[in-house]
């Protein structure tokens, strides 16, 4: 089939999330790159027999599309320079000048049924990872819904269905007028289509107001006057065990490096890139005081709310103090369900949902994909999640090392 490629003709933005920003800046300042840094990523299709192999000829083309365009655009330059933890030379020296490089940098291939990718070069080539997962998802929603037409009206269905669930969520958070629910949109990586994303968001963006705390979507923050919302993800801390000291210090030097560049911003760390009860060894007292609060990703809520509440009395903070965000898959029933639960008992809350705001189409199915990454300087690193599916490592020999350090059965 022919594939409609105008898509691409968007501002990059409009395919980066803000986490990619702020992490660029942070391994732009605190890594030692007197011997360079390579990183590799690899694209990982988790729903079944899903065939997105149909899609790779039109995916090289439209990631093609973006060769040596620019990060940011001129009058995209005011509002980086008006974010406070943003380093001007950070904006003015990196991200101004910056262009994506998808023909050097991204290898696509194929096997069994599915489109293979990896993206390879340096600490740059980090951002091209929500970019290749917003167009391969966009290109597998054209084999579905093959018409602009059907598209948008599929589209209106999905919008249909939104509203109805916004104003489900509004009534429950009338009901307790003491509660503060606060949402983010993160649905650039896996949405329908990138003009469905911008009709969400600006469904969310009029009817709920009060609820908003803002997006992850550069573009839609910046064009819709929205709170950027990003902070690191799991290649963030995964990038140090490989880089700058031992395996054993990786946890409490990837954290110290995150204090360093944004000294009290962004002070939310991402335990289940070694299993939460790792992790947290690692926390202590420290960065305990120094982070604002942590996000859950995988593995069940509860159990980790438990878990980490406890560590934090343990250590005598109270977790009244700190934030929650809880992220791993949520619709609104699910964020509901703990927002009742925790909210101002025993800390704040708030609540990372993308899927279910972006590709929200009744009767449609969004693909299930991630790109994490795979090795730094050639050299494999591992994610351990506190799920055993979403463990992301090539070699059994470091991921066994790994958890004999910390003590992972």
């Amino acid at each position: 089939m022919k594939f409609d490629l105008s898509f691409t003709g968007a501002p990059v933005t409009a395919f980066l999330d803000f986490y990619k920003w702020t992490m660029l800046q942070a391994m732009a300042h605190q890594l030692n790159h007197s011997g360079g840094v390579t990183l590799r990523y690899r694209h990982t299709v988790r729903t079944k027999n899903a065939g997105t192999a149909r899609v790779k000829e039109a995916l090289r083309e439209a990631l093609d599309a973006f060769e040596d365009r620019h990060v940011l655009l001129p009058d995209e330059l005011g509002h980086a320079r008006a974010i406070r933890f943003l380093k001007p030379v950070y904006v003015n020296d990196t991200l101004r000048d910056l262009r994506l490089h998808p023909k050097d940098m991204v290898r696509i291939g194929e096997k069994d049924g599915e489109v293979t990718v990896e993206v390879e070069g340096g600490i740059a080539s980090s951002l091209l990872e929500t970019l290749v997962l917003a167009t391969v998802s966009e290109l597998m929603t054209q084999l579905s819904f093959p018409t602009e037409a059907g598209r948008r009206a599929a589209s209106d269905r999905g919008l249909d269905f939104l509203a109805g669930e916004i104003k489900k969520l509004k009534i429950a958070v009338a009901a307790s007028p003491g509660k503060i629910f606060r949402l983010t949109e993160a649905g650039t990586r896996r949405r329908f289509t990138l003009a469905h994303h911008r009709r969400v968001m600006e469904l969310i963006r009029n009817e709920m107001p009060g609820q908003l705390f803002g997006t992850s979507n550069i573009h839609f923050a910046f064009g819709m006057d929205l709170r950027p919302v990003g902070t690191q993800a799991h290649e963030f801390g995964m990038l140090f065990q490989q880089h700058g000291g031992t395996l054993k210090t990786f946890v409490s030097r990837s954290l110290q490096a995150w204090v360093e560049e944004y000294r009290g911003d962004l002070g939310y760390a991402l335990p289940d890139v070694l299993t939460t009860k790792a992790f947290l060894e690692s926390f202590d007292l420290y960065f305990a005081k120094l982070f604002d609060g942590v996000r859950h990703d995988s593995g069940d809520p509860h159990e980790w709310t438990r878990l980490v509440v406890s560590h934090f009395g343990k250590l005598g903070i109270d977790p009244a103090s700190k934030f929650a965000v809880y992220s791993d898959g949520l619709d609104f029933a699910a964020a509901l369900d703990l927002w009742r639960r925790y909210e101002g008992n025993p800390w704040k809350t708030s609540y990372l949902i993308g899927t279910f705001l972006s590709n929200n189409i009744p009767g449609h199915k969004a693909l299930s994909q991630v790109m994490k990454l795979v090795a730094v300087n050639g050299q494999p690193v591992a994610k351990i999640s506190d799920e055993p599916e979403k463990a992301v490592c090539d070699s059994p020999e470091f991921l066994a090392a790994l958890k004999q350090t910390f003590g992972i059965v």
